[in-house]
């Protein structure tokens, strides 16, 4: 479940249905009862389905997506060190800014770094927010 409070315009967030249909769901507006989405078609997702989706997602059903490696490069992140226990990635335009990924059985980020400094986070929407409050400039992410 995600918080009023954690959402900023163009946050990427998805449904209940993300394992089956990876569903990505793009913050357009937010207002006191959920949040107005755009829908981005990667291609497997039908058409009609515009039909029966509420124009508005109340909070509880919004969820994170969680970060990977794939999605961090995607947003423009290099590997710059592996090994076996061990995965960093560097930002393209910022190599000020990073990610720590410790490779374990749920395959989560270990935390986003910020000139040495460690801050743990997990989803995309959070790595959104963040990136911006220090760079000023939303974060692209090609999912």
């Amino acid at each position: 479940m995600i918080k009023a409070e954690e959402l900023m315009l163009g946050n990427l967030l998805t449904d209940e249905f993300y394992d089956g249909f990876k569903t990505i769901i793009k913050v357009d507006s937010i207002n006191e009862k959920g949040i107005n989405l755009e829908i981005n078609d990667d291609g497997n997702y039908p058409e009609c389905a515009q039909q029966w989706i509420e124009p508005v997602y109340k909070f509880d059903e919004l969820y994170g997506i969680l970060l990977t490696e794939e999605i961090l490069l995607k947003a423009g992140f290099e590997t710059t060190y592996s090994s076996k226990f061990r995965l960093r990635l560097d930002h393209s335009n910022h190599s000020e800014i990073g990610f720590d990924f410790l490779h374990t059985t749920e395959k989560s980020m270990d935390g986003f770094r910020f000139y040495g400094k460690y801050i743990k986070i997990q989803h995309v929407h959070n790595l959104q927010n963040l990136y911006y409050a220090l760079t000023g400039k939303q974060l692209q992410i090609n999912l």
